[in-house]
């Protein structure tokens, strides 16, 4: 059919420019990818890569160097400072006949053992360098007080170790006894308090205390404890302390002894000590508790990881993930699709095997942007594919030009065969190249035969009384061939008149537009309204042989109109367009063919009463009209689930079906009742006669099951009303 044949059919030849463009494209296109796939795959960008890793790592490794020797050679290390207070202790509890038992209830006694005691705390805060240092007996403080949770202690701070005076002026207690103070000559902080409470906050004294006491023989060097950031009070400066438990020789933990660094301190240190300078690298200290708990940053230089998280509890650091070829880690924010963050790590290794803050780790990282540590490879994977893409621009440039040049005579003469009339010889002009100009000529030769044969043809078919055109067009061209003839049997308006050539997608799109009725084969019949409202039928008989479609289109209505009338003829009765007996007895079948959409169904037989008294007295004319009217009461009440057809001159079918229950029909055959009762026709004295009819009922599946006992049990109840009652109806009984 041509509307299934719309769909083109794609060229698999190929032009001259694809014929020279396509290699010299592809070798350009080889060439390009074997630049990429050198530069991609011959090692130089892992190199590179591997390079910048190397040196982030390196410069992670020295600040962790310097943080390796700071926090374990020289902030920790208060041998010297435990031993002095080991013996200051024991001497002041030799002095007052006391031992280590009388430290947690003895307020009096704690004092003179933290006054002893002080001198060498600041000695430890000096020689260390360190921003703070604290002497915390496990004993309370001021006799009186509430001793739930406080403490004794000594805590000195100095915000700047790089300078100091030697009348302490510099320090402020933070924690203890005025007294002591005024021995020290020392300033009391903003937020100093005579005493520490021992809490979350202050864990950091506490754990060491409470770990050490676990063992039998505990010694103190395997309970030192670096601490995370903690205030001594909610304005304070945060710091991190390393704390050692205070023990007796005969093995009594009696308090802590330690030093805090500021987090402001360390930050500073970081930012001395780094290598690389900027906010390209950020570089921190952090603590890592393990158990895949988020890091906790104690100090850091640089905003990356404020960038990149919203709070410390996001940060984690996976072992399995690493940079390719490197030990570089990935931080989780890559999940979290924020870029690529690229982390090198460096392990302080601050407590022994076996100690019980092992599994505790201090980790100096550096912390840079992919774009930022692999920006040098990169660019020079940008400048490679660059050069590249410019390389492959002009070549397809240049190949283009020369393309052209050898094509444009063959599109000139292209462009003068698509302007010229299909209907009219081809005159091409001469290009000047000899072999183009040969064909030129064998195109005009051609062009003038074709014109003469389609000529020939257009006129024969003129001269025939027969309302056929014709059409043929190519599937993959632009333009369809329509004769003459077609426009008018497809009331198609020709205002150029004569044979014409449409666009392919005009003549497609008309032929969309038309009423299809039916299809057989190759042959497809339309229906077309004149414009007059007449309706037209029309015969399309179309065939494709390869690449062309061709079609035939012929005026059928005066066959369609003669069929249509010998299948009235032969279903309908003249006198009432009701179906005859013969349609009726068709439908029927087809609806026995199905029972289930039967259900509940009855067979009414009518008989039109005293039609031979009509007949007699008033002639057949008027006994016509009574059948009519007879017939009109009938339909009246008809709708989809109902069959009625003319049986003979006064009897008729009618079959009710697809009701739920009988009531339903009951009721429908109640208002045909109705219909007839009221029914009357005007006679020729000018009086009204009533439509007066007997019927018969049978059931379906009841009475019967099959057509044809129905009509016969319905037909025998009708008869049994004509000879009894007369002018009613009555079901069918078996009994009668």
């Amino acid at each position: 059919m041509v509307g299934l044949q719309e769909k083109k059919v794609k060229s698999q030849e190929r032009s001259i420019r694809s014929r020279i463009a396509v290699p010299i494209l592809f070798v350009l296109a080889i060439q390009t990818l074997l630049y990429v796939v050198f530069l991609s795959q011959g090692g130089i960008v892992s190199h590179m890569d591997g390079n910048a890793f190397d040196i982030f790592s390196r410069q992670t490794d020295n600040l962790g160097l310097y943080f390796d020797n700071e926090m374990i050679h020289r902030w920790s290390n208060i041998n010297q400072s435990e031993e002095e207070i080991l013996n200051s202790v024991a001497e002041v509890l030799e002095e007052n006949g006391s031992d280590y038992s009388d430290i947690p209830t003895d307020a009096a006694l704690n004092e003179k053992i933290l006054s002893s005691a002080a001198p060498h705390i600041i000695e430890l805060l000096r020689r260390n360098s360190v921003t703070g240092a604290f002497f915390v007996l496990d004993g309370i403080g001021v006799a009186g007080e509430n001793t739930e949770g406080n403490r004794a202690a000594f805590y000195v701070r100095d915000n700047d170790p790089s300078t100091f005076t030697s009348k302490n002026s510099d320090l402020l207690l933070e924690r203890g006894l005025p007294a002591i103070a005024k021995e020290q000559e020392l300033p009391l902080d903003s937020f100093w308090s005579a005493l520490i409470y021992e809490g979350d906050e202050n864990s950091f004294f506490m754990r060491p205390i409470e770990e050490a006491r676990k063992s039998s023989h505990p010694k103190s060097k395997n309970y030192g404890y670096w601490s995370g950031p903690f205030r001594l009070s909610a304005m304070d400066h945060a710091a991190v302390a390393y704390t050692i438990p205070l023990i007796s020789a005969d093995g009594t933990v009696f308090g802590a002894l330690g030093v805090d660094l500021s987090l402001d301190y360390l930050t500073s240190r970081i930012k001395m000590n780094r290598y690389s300078q900027g906010g390209e690298v950020t570089f921190a200290l952090v603590k890592d508790e393990g158990d895949q708990t988020p890091l906790t940053v104690i100090a850091q230089d640089g905003e990356l990881l404020r960038q990149y998280y919203a709070t410390e509890e996001e940060i984690r650091i996976s072992a399995e993930k690493k940079a390719q070829n490197s030990e570089v880690s990935i931080l989780d924010a890559v999940e979290q699709g924020k870029g690529g963050l690229y982390c090198t790590i460096h392990d302080i290794k601050l407590y022994n095997t076996n100690t019980p803050f092992e599994q505790e780790r201090w980790r100096v990282i550096g912390v840079q942007e992919e774009h930022t540590l692999l920006r040098l490879t990169r660019q020079l994977k940008l400048l490679v594919y660059v050069i590249s893409l410019i390389t492959l621009l002009v070549g397809t440039v240049a190949v283009s030009m020369v393309v052209i040049s050898i094509t444009r005579p063959m599109k000139t003469l292209m462009s003068e065969l698509e302007r010229s009339n299909p209907l009219q010889q081809v005159l091409l002009p001469k290009l000047g190249i000899q072999e183009i100009d040969r064909l030129s000529e064998s195109i005009e030769e051609l062009s003038r035969s074709v014109a003469e044969s389609a000529s020939r043809f257009s006129k024969i078919i003129q001269k025939t009384n027969i309302q056929l055109g014709v059409f043929e067009y190519q599937m993959d061209g632009s333009l369809a061939y329509c004769s003459e003839k077609l426009f008018d049997v497809l009331c198609w308006q020709n205002e150029m008149g004569g044979d014409r050539y449409l666009e392919l997608s005009v003549f497609l799109d008309r032929m969309k537009e038309l009423r299809q009725y039916d299809t057989m084969g190759d042959v497809s019949t339309y229906q077309i309204t004149e414009k007059d409202g007449k309706e037209r039928w029309v015969s399309i008989t179309s065939q494709a042989d390869g690449n062309t479609c061709s079609g035939v289109a012929v005026n059928i209505t005066s066959q369609v109109a003669a069929r249509k009338k010998v299948e009235y003829e032969r279903d309908f009765d003249p006198l009432t367009d009701l179906h005859n007996r013969r349609a009726f007895m068709r439908e029927l079948d087809r609806l026995f063919q199905n029972p289930d959409q039967l259900k509940n169904a009855a067979m009414v037989m009518w008989d039109l009463d005293n039609l031979k008294y009509v007949n007699d007295t008033y002639g057949h004319d008027f006994g016509d009209r009574y059948i009519i009217n007879f017939a009109q009461a009938l339909q009246a009440q008809l709708d989809d689930n109902c069959l009625l057809a003319r049986r003979s001159g006064d009897e008729f079918y009618m079959f009710f079906y697809g009701a739920d229950n009988r009531e339903e029909i009951h009721r429908r055959i109640a208002a045909v009742w109705k219909q007839i009762e009221q029914g009357c026709f005007r006679l020729p004295n000018g009086n009204d006669y009533k439509i007066r009819a007997s019927g018969g009922i049978s059931w379906y599946p009841q009475d019967a099951d099959n057509a044809s006992d129905l009509i016969r049990f319905a037909d025998f109840a009708m008869y049994s009303v004509k000879h009894s009652t007369k002018g009613s109806v009555e079901e069918f009984s078996k009994e009668d």
